[in-house]
């Protein structure tokens, strides 16, 4: 695969990838704020910036805003963010049982890219020495509601708070620990729930309700929820 970065006056930074079986120019944009396009191999790469400068006003329209890791932001339940002048030439992150401490160089900025992914590289760190936390909250309300699973398992994912698979292994998102308890709580009976119903039939709805009587409301709430950074 060919990549190429350029700069467009109005966006930024701007990726263009040359990738085999790809037959149209395309434009996705990432959660990142980050503007791909995807090309054919026989175009040149001209064609493909004349593209995404066509484009200007739908990607400035669509495009996400990046979520910023400022200080003393929250990181879970345990964790806050601090960044502190550091002497290296690059920014270096500590984990410790409380904090993400950042060091920032000389020259460097909190926004800067580099920094910020230092940041989020820390705060996952913290989010992974949390998911006891997690675990336990899916052990206490498969308790309560009796809905069992067979195994559960932790990671980031880009698009989707939980999972539940057939074999009925429950996944959670890290960042579920950066949302309120009630919304926690509804993605973990959501998961479970599906235990019974693998769909989103009116008996899987009738099942979460029964447990979670607001779910409608928390719904809306966990969809309008930032995922990640």
């Amino acid at each position: 695969m060919a990549v190429k970065l350029i700069d467009i006056n109005g966006l930024g930074s701007v990726k263009l990838t040359k990738r085999r079986g790809t037959k149209r120019l395309r434009i996705r944009l990432s959660s990142r704020g980050e503007v791909i396009v995807s090309m054919p191999t026989w175009l040149p790469f001209i064609a493909g910036e004349k593209f995404a400068f066509q484009h200007k006003e739908w990607i400035e329209t669509n495009r996400i805003v990046p979520k910023l890791l400022l200080p003393n932001h929250q990181i879970g339940r345990n964790h806050k963010l601090l960044f502190k002048v550091g002497k290296g030439t690059k920014p270096s992150v500590r984990v410790t049982s409380d904090g993400v401490v950042v060091s920032v160089p000389v020259g460097l900025t909190v926004k800067s890219d580099v920094v910020q992914a230092t940041a989020i590289r820390g705060a996952r760190k913290a989010l992974q020495s949390q998911e006891l936390l997690l675990a336990e909250k899916l052990k206490t309300i498969s308790n309560i509601t009796g809905l069992k699973f067979k195994s559960d398992r932790y990671g980031f994912m880009k698009s989707k708070w939980g999972s539940c698979r057939s074999d009925k292994t429950i996944t959670l998102n890290y960042h579920l620990l950066d949302l309120p308890d009630d919304q926690i709580n509804y993605v973990i009976v959501h998961e479970l729930a599906h235990t019974k119903h693998l769909n989103h039939s009116s008996s899987f709805w009738a099942l979460v309700e029964s447990f979670v009587p607001n779910f409608k409301q928390l719904r809306k709430e966990v969809k309008s929820a930032k995922l990640g950074w």
